[in-house]
């Protein structure tokens, strides 16, 4: 797919790490670092196949207040949210619709996808016809897979008495991801849990989505929007 402005730099698209976090040791959760979502960044995660788990994110609740927070900033690319789940694609709809002093809606109403800022929310299922849409007017710079318990990936078929269909939810993750490069890096893959890394199978999700390894970061410790001005 062509990229949205091909002649733009990556440090355009990054203009300052609007994502940032505490990296961790996964079994020990020692603190190793701090991760910042820079253009330097995304291209290392693009080349070496790293995918981002910010895990240990406590709540549900918590999840959604830092990615409307990020949705609010000022930001010259988009971050594309993939929900696990319709109903979840649901809630937030509505929460946010309510946020406008507007109605709530049944979940069959619900759009496949919504554009809030610099943000824009949708499923697996929606990926492809937000590609279609003409909705992304900017390179997307990361792709947020809020999936709370790292179980997205288990859903490849559907099974409808005798028959198999295949519903390959992953795989419309990463042709997603493979229509989006832009200057040749893919966009990043991050990952939103609830409980600690240590409690998950990073593994399964490792091999379908494609990932030679993973980065780890606390989700007490997520910090998003514009970095604060050191004086």
């Amino acid at each position: 797919m062509t990229t949205v402005l091909a002649d733009l730099a990556m440090s355009d698209i990054y203009p300052f790490p609007a994502i940032r976090a505490t990296q961790i040791a996964r079994m020990s959760e020692q603190n190793i670092g701090d991760f910042k979502l820079t253009a330097g960044v995304a291209e290392q995660m693009s080349e070496d196949d790293i995918g981002l788990l910010i895990a240990n994110c406590g709540s549900m609740e918590r999840i959604h207040e830092k990615l409307v927070d990020l949705a609010a900033t000022d930001y010259s690319a988009t971050f594309v949210v993939v929900m696990q789940s319709k109903k979840m694609l649901a809630v937030w709809y509505n929460a946010q619709a309510r946020s406008l002093g507007e109605r709530s809606v049944p979940e069959s109403k619900v759009p496949n996808f919504w554009v809030s800022g610099c943000c824009v929310f949708t499923t697996p299922e929606g990926l492809n016809g937000l590609s279609d849409s003409g909705q992304l007017s900017s390179p997307v710079a990361g792709i947020l897979m809020v999936d709370p318990y790292l179980s997205t990936h288990n859903c490849r078929v559907i099974r409808k008495g005798r028959y198999t269909i295949t519903h390959d939810r992953p795989q419309f993750v990463l042709n997603f991801r493979t229509d989006h490069v832009e200057a040749g890096v893919l966009p990043p893959l991050i990952f939103f849990a609830v409980p600690p890394a240590k409690s998950l199978n990073t593994k399964p999700a490792e091999s379908v989505y494609g990932l030679a390894t993973w980065w780890y970061a606390d989700g007490k410790r997520l910090r998003v929007g514009e970095p604060p001005t050191v004086s």
